[in-house]
């Protein structure tokens, strides 16, 4: 007899009530400089929720103001990314940052993500040549204690041990890490029932949707985690104008879409023992993978933290202000080419 599907995922309502309530409370606490990482993580959903925003405009103006002059006492061996982050942000000053902003490009969304821009490059902008990349406890993963209450839930969902994190830089609704078994520190390399489980998760739920980097396709942590959160819309890779959805327009990404695990985990397990990065998009309906050239930050390009899942699916952030309000499809379309996969898979 199949487990029951947690409430927390049950709806996508109950989802957000829990997401939020829980941001709240970590809001109430005193912000100090040993809580730099919490301070970011409110403060970039508070620019993307309007509602948020209102709640802890007024303690975190204030916040940063009272945190910009304890800055320069840290040690210099204490100036980490989060204490690059919050200076960044301490100089601009808080009211001078801007809320997310979306627009549709025809097909296309498109976001202004200003805080999102701050965050530090990660692995972006390393040279990676291998899907496979052991497990590094020394490295950034969800065990340090000093990210624990960004977990906002655990427990069992269909068998299988699962925390979720927020995504402390947001950038869909309800941006949430979603990762298996944390106390086994996998590695960010798929295994057939991590699939397996993600894919059966969200075609039982209902308003959700996941994405997910392999190594060397810009994910930022090598530690076992999916993008999951709630749908606001369909992302434009899955408009039924696409070839890959049977309509008559070529998708501008290699794009292969299933409507079952076994047949998708084919594609992936191909990709590995081929060495080849890829991006992936859980959907309702269907499994959409992306086969990727080994990430590379192009020298022009208006999207300078990668082009990942998010990217491949048709969102697209992090580019400035000035290109936000100059973007074209042009511009799009030329995006893609930087980033087309060529290889051609016996598939």
């Amino acid at each position: 007899m199949a487990n029951k599907i947690p409430q927390i995922f049950q709806s996508s309502a109950k989802f957000s009530s829990l997401y939020r309530k829980h941001l709240l409370n970590l809001h109430k606490r005193k912000i100090t400089v040993n809580d730099l990482g919490m301070l970011i993580l409110i403060s970039a959903h508070s620019t993307f929720d309007k509602g948020l925003y209102q709640k802890t405009y007024t303690k975190l103006n204030a916040g940063y103001k009272k945190i910009a002059k304890e800055l320069k006492d840290i040690p210099e061996e204490l100036r980490n990314d989060d204490f690059h982050t919050v200076s960044k942000i301490s100089k601009i000053g808080w009211s001078n940052i801007e809320k997310v902003i979306f627009k549709k490009l025809k097909v296309w969304d498109v976001q202004y993500n200003q805080l999102r821009t701050l965050k530090p490059s990660g692995t972006a902008k390393q040279e990676i040549k291998s899907v496979y990349k052991k497990f590094d406890k020394n490295k950034f993963n969800f065990n340090k204690q000093s990210i624990q209450n960004e977990c906002f839930w655990k427990g069992k969902v269909e068998g299988l041990d699962v925390s979720l994190f927020y995504n402390k830089f947001p950038f869909v609704e309800n941006h949430t890490l979603l990762v298996p078994e944390q106390q086994k520190n996998h590695p960010q390399y798929l295994k057939r029932r991590f699939h397996f489980h993600a894919a059966d998760l969200i075609k039982k739920t209902s308003g959700f949707a996941m994405g997910y980097n392999s190594i060397g396709a810009y994910a930022s942590v090598n530690n076992l985690h999916f993008q999951m959160f709630v749908e606001k819309g369909e992302l434009p890779v899955c408009n039924k104008k696409w070839e890959h959805n049977g309509g008559k327009d070529i998708y501008p990404a290699k794009c292969y879409t299933f409507i079952d695990k076994q047949s998708s985990w084919k594609l992936i397990k191909l990709l590995h023992d081929k060495n080849i990065p890829y991006n992936i998009l859980y959907t309702k309906e269907k499994v959409y993978i992306f086969p990727m050239n080994f990430q590379k930050i192009h020298r022009e390009t208006i999207f300078p933290l990668g082009f990942a899942w998010i990217e491949l699916s048709g969102s697209f952030i992090n580019v400035s202000k000035k290109d936000y309000n100059k973007i074209t499809e042009k511009k799009i379309f030329a995006e893609f080419k930087k980033n087309k996969f060529a290889q051609k898979l016996p598939f």
